[in-house]
């Protein structure tokens, strides 16, 4: 039986957006050994596709499919709990990206007043680092 690595992002692989000694060199033995990991991260700000262009960055050769976010395991756990019914998601785009992922054909709920702005808030901030990125 193949033994997955399942390891921690944040303070485990990184540490104030530096990487921990040994862990790039560790992460590139998983992929030249061709050893089955998923990298977790309790950070759902950024999507699986951020995170690994951060990480790719650092050097580790890491893609977005090697990246669990909280973001996913809200958005899986929704899916189940609660299958077929409309949202009215308040975390931001972010969250609302994985959840269509998870979730298709699915009905949102837009929301309204102060939640409406700092959706539109969000919706820039993730616009700049788009743009950021090249």
């Amino acid at each position: 039986m193949e033994i997955a690595h399942l390891l921690d992002m944040d303070g485990v692989l990184v540490c104030g957006g530096a990487p921990i000694e040994g862990s790039i060199g560790f992460v590139r033995t998983l992929v030249e050994e061709m050893r089955a990991f998923q990298i977790f991260t309790n950070n759902s700000r950024y999507t699986p596709e951020d995170h690994a262009h951060r990480l790719r960055g650092m050097g580790f050769p890491v893609e977005p499919h090697h990246i669990y976010t909280s973001a996913l395991a809200t958005a899986q756990f929704v899916s189940k709990q609660f299958p077929g019914v409309p949202l009215c998601l308040r975390n931001g785009v972010v969250l609302r990206a994985e959840t269509k992922l998870k979730t298709a054909g699915r009905g949102f709920l837009e929301p309204r007043g102060m939640d409406a702005q700092r959706q539109g808030e969000e919706n820039a901030a993730t616009s700049l680092r788009e743009d950021d990125r090249g």
